[in-house]
């Protein structure tokens, strides 16, 4: 029986079907649902659902290949001498290839797995469709795992934490510069600025489909300390000047012919030392500098114009 399964394995049509898709798919981003299925439910309506639900799946976008066990008994039937049927096909395969088999059926605990693979940088959104398909079948429930359900759960939860940190730094900003320049007016004026370089950073990134990685996020820490030390040193000279009895026009005018230009000249420096690193053929190191170079403009934008706007509005 080993010599016959070590024969078939090397040259049946299945083994070197799946060992081909094993190899050259490693790449991919796995993704397994597993359907544990009810005890009064046959062999053959399992089958029947797990390969709707297997042509369901590859449908999908970014979907590279979906085997299961449905997947194997097809491949069977159609390497088989005879026409026989699924279940029939199903038992050769537990006799002849039950290493193969074994990956995707379980029979004590009545266990089937489809593994998945995805191509990287596949939307979110897909594993929602392939979950919501997951729960029409009839047989069991069905739950899933896998790396891509994990790189999926990171980015949702970088996405809030991203929206959560911005404003709670932004508010923090604002509290301190009122209370450091004794001007709550300029405080608030300040808030808008903080918020100003990452929400465009990320709008526009998305827009153009860019990935949401951990490397990405960090960029918004980088935007928004940017934009605070550029906030802090304009603010604090608006202050100056209007307690030493200028009008609003006056000090901003004369915060930004002094500090302005220092603030311009060290944002080109830092984005021209970042801005290297877009050449790096590491791709998250390329996209940090290219997306914490933008921050260090969008942030000397947002302090030259909102900044001041805010404060004449305020009327500091």
């Amino acid at each position: 029986l080993v010599g016959s399964e070590m024969c078939i394995r090397d040259r049946s049509r299945i083994a070197r079907t799946y060992r081909f898709l094993d190899e050259r798919l490693t790449a991919t981003v796995p993704l397994d649902v597993v359907l544990a299925v009810r005890p009064e439910a046959s062999e053959s309506q399992v089958l029947d659902d797990l390969e709707l639900f297997t042509a369901k799946v590859l449908d999908e976008e970014g979907v590279d290949s979906a085997i299961s066990a449905a997947t194997l008994v097809r491949y069977g039937r159609s390497v088989l001498p005879v026409d026989v049927g699924d279940v029939a096909a199903l038992a050769y395969l537990r006799t002849n290839l039950p290493r193969i088999l074994e990956r995707f059926e379980h029979r004590p605990s009545r266990r089937y797995r489809v593994k998945v693979r995805l191509r990287e940088g596949t939307p979110p959104e897909v594993l929602d469709r392939i979950a919501a398909a997951a729960q029409e079948m009839r047989t069991g429930r069905t739950h899933w795992t896998g790396l891509f359900v994990r790189a999926v759960d990171t980015t949702r939860r970088l996405r809030a934490d991203l929206l959560r940190g911005a404003l709670s730094m932004a508010f923090v900003v604002s509290v301190l510069l009122a209370v450091s320049t004794r001007s709550l007016r300029l405080g608030l004026a300040a808030f808008l600025p903080s918020l100003f370089a990452p929400a465009c950073l990320f709008g526009v990134a998305t827009s153009m489909g860019m990935t949401l990685d951990v490397s990405s996020v960090a960029v918004a820490a980088v935007a928004v300390g940017l934009a605070v030390d550029d906030t802090f040193h304009l603010a604090f000279r608006i202050a100056r000047e209007i307690r030493q009895g200028r009008s609003i026009s006056s000090a901003l005018r004369r915060a930004q012919c002094s500090v302005g230009r220092a603030l311009v000249l060290s944002s080109l420096v830092l984005t021209a030392g970042l801005g290297c690193l877009w050449f790096s053929a590491f791709l998250p190191t390329a996209r940090f500098g290219l997306l914490s170079a933008g921050a260090a403009i969008l942030a000397l934008l947002a302090n030259l114009t909102l900044l001041p706007a805010g404060a004449r509005m305020s009327r500091c």
